[in-house]
């Protein structure tokens, strides 16, 4: 295979990771301001989202996929980085991981009938 191939797998994998990052960041940012965390910035939202990502590399290095306490583990630790860089308490902690994570399910579930409507109407 040519060597272009390759470059082109690991570019496209390069701005795949960029840009989930850049999602990543965004949402969580906007779930802090839905909390109205004191203290609140693009930065620290990247920095929770980039200590994540280490602790899932950690996670994965150290236990092996089924061993349900690397999870438990994995989460505490995630916990206590948003805690640590938001100076927030567990229970807020909590909360802005939930928020985070239901917020881009709702948004998929508003945006893709919206989205999939418009093409039908355009198509039809």
């Amino acid at each position: 295979m040519p060597s272009g191939f390759f470059s082109a797998i690991i570019f496209s994998s390069a701005l795949t990771l960029l840009l989930n990052i850049l999602l990543s960041t965004i949402i969580v940012f906007f779930a802090a301001k839905i909390l109205y965390i004191p203290g609140n910035s693009f930065q620290k939202a990247l920095l929770v989202v980039l200590s994540g990502i280490a602790i899932a590399i950690l996670q994965g290095l150290f236990f092996p996929l089924t061993f349900f306490f690397s999870w438990i583990v994995a989460l505490a630790a995630f916990l206590w980085a948003i805690k640590t860089t938001y100076s927030i308490d567990y229970g807020r902690a909590l909360s802005l991981w939930l928020i985070s994570i239901i917020l881009p399910v709702g948004v998929a579930l508003v945006l893709v009938p919206a989205i999939l409507a418009a093409l039908y109407s355009v198509a039809f």
